[in-house]
């Protein structure tokens, strides 16, 4: 799925926010201690939480130009993409999302049922490029932000995924 938005930000406040939430996230879950110039193409990390281990790749990244992040849990993956130009409206940005999950079953559903998933997917990609880039303003005006590193929102999306997966499973067998 494809979002296209122009957010009134640089490109250099924008890849400054990726950079540092990517770093912090990096040094969050694995104590490792890395800089800009070591986001590279197939960067790789590993985080745990209370559902096992979640692996983040760095799939692309190219300042000014593309960040594209994929997070696997299990057979689960969720992948993110941001690619940039800068315009005299502000800062062009597409985003794209893809949830393995999901279209593994689209083309199972009916139409309504397809249209309405696909209908909460652009609106939760919608409030995470405006809330990315409310951060980023408020970044630039010296305002607080509430931090959330990119692809924790994916990694949320995998963990509360597997949880129902798990529940409906054990809710069946029990049944």
């Amino acid at each position: 799925m494809k979002l296209d938005r122009i957010l009134k930000v640089t490109s250099d406040q924008f890849y400054d926010y990726v950079e540092e939430q990517f770093i912090k996230d990096v040094e969050k879950a694995t104590s490792r201690v890395i800089k800009p110039r070591d986001m590279k193409d197939g960067f790789k990390y590993i985080r745990n939480d209370q559902n096992g281990k979640i692996v983040i790749y760095l799939d692309h990244y190219t300042r000014g130009k593309t960040y594209a992040v994929r997070t696997t849990q299990g057979n689960f993956t969720a992948s993110t993409s941001y690619t940039t130009e800068e315009t005299p409206e502000g800062l062009h940005t597409i985003m794209e999302f893809y949830d393995s999950s999901f279209e593994k079953k689209k083309d199972k559903m009916n139409k309504l049922s397809r249209n309405f998933n696909e209908l909460i997917y652009y609106s939760r990609m919608s409030a995470q490029i405006g809330r990315m880039a409310s951060r980023i303003i408020k970044k630039a005006n010296g305002l607080p932000i509430r931090e959330e590193p990119p692809g924790v929102v994916a990694a949320r999306h995998v963990s509360n995924f597997i949880q129902k997966k798990f529940r409906k499973k054990k809710d069946d067998e029990n049944e």
